[in-house]
């Protein structure tokens, strides 16, 4: 094995690399960062970072929950050389799906373009960092003129390219997308801050229930998906392609992030996938937000995962039980497996909210 002490002078590439650690090392990107120089020598793979105003979220660090800005961070982990060449931006992977439409992927994100006589459709995008090279992979396809923007939630992991793309392509969103776009933002869960991003990367074109796009010869169908990863979820389905881009509605075998500071909440997480498994034909291709695609009966067995768990933290609340009870009890230890960007204790906490939050709100009514 070789030592890799990685130089990366990009700031996507440190994007890239930060969503990568936030699956392997639950590290928040907050900040841009800064990397320098790539040498091999040595016995083994090391991954050095120099750090200039970046924040690690809240996290688990030697056992601890805290924050911390970093001037340097030097972290051992083993990588296959493959990961980072010097020199060479990180890959984005295109697989075509039909014709003119193809999945993009960054290894953590995944996002949709439509290339055509038209122009192109993007369904969501990449992290900011990485947006500036989706124009060389989509000039390889036949075209680069974006011409339409879908945004499935406000995230910035998932409308990072708004900034690159916003004054010349029009942006289409849920109307309480524009809104969170347009704030500065916190996701209190995760220690995640975001400034507000500026008019131009704002959605031009907003709606509240669904809408429709013919373009490239294909016919796409938004439609919002109420409070459940957050309050403007959409799902985006290429009805001639039997596609359906379903955002962070799905994420295979992990617990999904339910972002409640912003309209999130468990059951309706569970019961937006029921209205999809209802409205979608048995035999969609579904593209997930991250990681893995996946089918109908894959997101049954998502749903029942979600029924299943908070029906676990709901009878242990009745029962007396405190936060801290049911984390220390691991009750959800049949479901570890899942517990890696979001762990078993996060998955307890994110439960125990939501009810809790629904409660409180029937004692005020």
């Amino acid at each position: 094995m070789n030592q890799a002490n990685l130089i990366i002078e990009d700031s996507y590439n440190c994007d890239y690399l930060v969503y990568k650690l936030a699956i392997w090392g639950k590290i928040m990107k907050q900040r841009k960062y800064l990397l320098f120089a790539s040498q091999r020598n040595g016995n083994r793979d090391v991954l050095r970072m120099q750090a200039k105003n970046f924040t690690v979220g809240k996290t688990h660090l030697f056992g601890i929950r805290k924050k911390i800005t970093l001037l340097f961070f030097f972290i051992m982990i083993l990588l296959p050389n493959s990961y980072f060449i010097q020199g060479e931006k990180p890959a984005i992977e295109v697989t075509a799906l039909h014709t003119n439409l193809y999945k993009m992927n960054s290894g953590v994100n995944n996002w949709i373009a439509l290339v055509g006589p038209d122009g192109v459709l993007l369904s969501d995008n990449a992290p900011e960092g990485l947006a500036k090279a989706i124009k060389p992979e989509l000039n390889k396809l036949g075209s680069d003129k974006i011409k339409f923007i879908i945004n499935t939630h406000w995230h910035h992991d998932h409308c990072g390219g708004n900034l690159f793309f916003g004054k010349d392509a029009a942006i289409i969103a849920h109307h309480s997308v524009r809104q969170a776009l347009s704030e500065r933002q916190e996701i209190s869960f995760f220690g995640e801050k975001f400034k507000a991003y500026p008019e131009y990367a704002l959605p031009d074109l907003t709606f509240s229930s669904r809408m429709k796009i013919n373009f490239n010869g294909e016919e796409i169908e938004i439609i919002h998906m109420p409070n459940g990863h957050t309050e403007g979820d959409a799902i985006v389905y290429f009805r001639h392609a039997n596609i359906l881009h379903i955002g962070d509605l799905y994420i295979s075998n992990h617990f999904p992030p339910i972002d409640y500071d912003h309209g999130g909440d468990v059951e309706q997480f569970a019961d937006n996938l029921q209205e999809i498994i209802k409205i979608m034909p048995q035999d969609v291709r579904i593209i997930s937000g991250h990681l893995e695609d996946g089918n109908i009966s894959d997101l049954k067995a998502y749903q029942e995962m979600l029924i299943s768990t908070v029906e676990i933290v709901r009878r242990e609340m009745m029962n007396g039980k405190s936060l801290e009870d049911m984390q220390r009890e691991r009750i959800l230890d049949e479901w570890k497996d899942r517990g890696k960007h979001v762990t078993c204790d996060m998955w307890i906490k994110t439960i125990f909210h939501c009810l809790r939050q629904k409660s409180q709100k029937k004692q005020i009514q």
